[in-house]
């Protein structure tokens, strides 16, 4: 009996350690360093529960923080200028120790600083290289087109006519879209769009091209779209030869630029009919969803239409967009869009890419917003594979 009081007595005098928030007792004379003891997972715990959800945008600072105001104001770094050009970093560093090409800017880049160029630096390589670059020499207009909203393809629009332009290409982009979608991505806000010009000013309101054409920089320039736009469908409608009204005003811009991107709205209008006769090949963007691939018919019956009444088809070229590999129904969409698009459909595969909309959002290219991404190697593929002069009409 007294062996047993006396062990209480001895259990009941040892030092009692300290409570956690949680109620656990925890040794601190235990060596904290390389050691996770429950304390530390409990408030790793808490802390994940009450951390605030962090925006993508905040997800990469120094994109954010070293990003330009609009794509005019875009500056290039030599990493860049290799990915745009088919030139090396020594020859680069070359051109600028002898000054032929000028420094317009310095970036932080850990330790060291690193230069930017502005796009003087694009013009004179444009000019230097001169035949390495590709152009398209036959299918200079291209139209961006679905009946189907949503697939994207005024962002790819953007993305591709930005890029081209960075590449020392003279690029046009026209948004026949009342809604603009195309505007607002390469520059302008919504309250500023009513007040700009639009291509019906050039078809039917006696301005120049002149006068309805926005630049944007040097090498990339912009008719605008917005809501008076949508006039047109009706004045045309009056018109004989209506469809030779935009198509006849389309091509003639071929003699005046390298390249000429067209984005559209998603109807068989005769506005879009007429940009489809005056186009050189026609981009027809699609989600990789079930309702998005197969719907694609519907276009190609317009296209017949077209060809059968016209005696006119643009040739055509399939991209494509938001795939998400880690959806069975994305994969079955692009094996369906193979089996029946192959012929025409684009090897590159746009990945679904949360940076592209945050970029468009800031006007710029998502490979100056972040590189790194899928969506900037993605796009930069997609506009090797549009410049090059193999596309086929379909079937």
């Amino acid at each position: 009996m007294s062996k047993t009081l006396s062990q209480e007595k001895k259990k009941s005098s040892r030092k009692k350690l300290p409570l956690g928030s949680n109620g656990l007792q925890f040794n601190r004379k235990i060596p904290r360093i390389g050691v996770k003891t429950i304390k530390d997972e409990v408030n790793q715990m808490q802390t994940e529960v009450t951390k605030p959800e962090v925006t993508p945008s905040k997800a990469r600072p120094k994109a954010v923080k070293e990003a330009p105001r609009s794509f005019s104001d875009l500056r290039f770094s030599i990493v860049q200028l290799t990915d745009l050009f088919p030139i090396s970093r020594v020859s680069l560093y070359e051109y600028h120790k002898t000054g032929l090409i000028k420094q317009v800017a310095t970036r932080k880049s850990g330790a060291a600083d690193s230069a930017l160029f502005g796009w003087d630096t694009i013009e004179i390589l444009a000019k230097r290289l001169g035949e390495k670059i590709t152009k398209p020499t036959e299918n200079k207009i291209k139209i961006f087109a679905n009946l189907k909203g949503g697939v994207g393809k005024s962002t790819l629009a953007a993305q591709f006519a930005m890029r081209a332009a960075a590449r020392g290409l003279r690029v046009l982009a026209l948004d026949l879209d009342p809604q603009a979608h195309l505007t607002k991505i390469l520059k302008f806000e919504d309250a500023e769009l009513n007040a700009l010009p639009n291509f019906r000013d050039y078809v039917f309101g006696g301005k120049t091209l002149e006068e309805i054409t926005i630049p944007i920089t040097p090498l990339l320039s912009l008719i605008p779209g917005n809501l008076s736009l949508s006039v047109l469908e009706m004045e045309l409608f009056t018109k004989a030869n209506r469809e030779q009204k935009i198509a006849k005003p389309i091509r003639d811009l071929k003699s005046r630029y390298d390249l000429v991107v067209i984005d559209t709205n998603p109807s068989p209008s005769t506005v879009n009919i007429s940009a489809i006769l005056g186009a050189d090949e026609i981009c027809i963007v699609t989600e990789t969803d079930t309702l998005s691939t197969e719907g694609l018919s519907s276009i190609f019956q317009v296209l017949k239409a077209i060809d059968e009444d016209f005696d006119y088809c643009p040739s055509q070229r399939v991209i494509a967009n938001k795939f998400d590999v880690r959806l069975a129904m994305a994969q079955k969409s692009i094996g369906y869009l193979r089996d029946n698009y192959g012929d025409i459909l684009l090897p590159t595969v746009i990945g679904q890419c949360q940076a592209i909309k945050e970029a468009q959002a800031l006007h710029q290219p998502i490979w100056a917003y972040d590189r790194h991404s899928v969506g900037s190697k993605d796009i930069a593929a997609m506009t090797d594979e549009l410049l090059r002069e193999t596309a086929a009409a379909h079937g």
